[in-house]
């Protein structure tokens, strides 16, 4: 649920001259120096202009990715909403869209997204561990480790579903599992505070 993934490149726009499309390409992407609040308005005015449906999609991807990172979980999610319209099959949208619905505590709406990229993308790691963080909000312990356990098998590295793991097995009240995956998640990411708490809790 901490994640918000970055935007995608956008390629091959049309509607306005080389030198317009390359300023407004550059500043509604992610790879640009430019302030979220320019990202966001270079991403609004590029959507006045006609653009196919696949390159739209991306544009209001970058700018929900934009509007994710600012915090506006509502605008980020009516983005990813019309990324879903135009391409269903782009499983970062609904995975996206699951982190702002996840940040706003609509748990549900949120596992039923990171339910349906991970049908489309099996292997994505993050949207197991941020479902698994969803059912473990929920209280649904088993399915929270299940999903994180998972993830720690497509990501061996990913001090985050350790971290999470180790904090469901807290609250199941398996100390000893939870002393093991918070251990982990330290050794992978020293300067992650919320493992140390769980270690010291367990």
């Amino acid at each position: 649920m901490r994640r918000i993934l970055i935007g995608l490149a956008m390629l091959g726009l049309a509607g306005c001259s080389i030198s317009q499309q390359r300023k407004e390409t550059d500043q509604c992407d992610r790879v640009a120096a430019a302030t979220i609040d320019q990202r966001i308005a270079a991403c609004s005015r590029l959507l006045e202009t006609p653009h196919t449906a696949s390159v739209k999609s991306l544009i209001y991807y970058d700018r929900g990715i934009a509007y994710g990172v600012q915090g506006a979980f509502d605008p980020a999610i009516a983005d990813f909403t019309e990324v879903i319209a135009l391409k269903p099959d782009f499983a970062m949208a609904y995975y996206s869209r699951g982190l702002g619905y996840a940040h706003k505590g609509l748990y549900d709406q949120a596992i039923a997204d990171f339910t349906k990229a991970i049908t489309l993308k099996a292997d994505l790691a993050e949207a197991f561990v941020n479902r698994g963080s969803a059912y473990a909000h929920k209280g649904a312990l088993d399915q929270a480790i299940a999903d994180h356990t998972r993830a720690i098998a497509l990501k061996p590295d990913d001090a985050l579903a350790y971290n999470d793991r180790g904090f469901a097995y807290l609250k199941k009240g398996a100390f000893d599992q939870a002393i093991a995956d918070s251990t982990k998640a330290i050794a992978l990411k020293p300067d992650g505070a919320p493992a140390y708490d769980i270690r010291g809790s367990a």
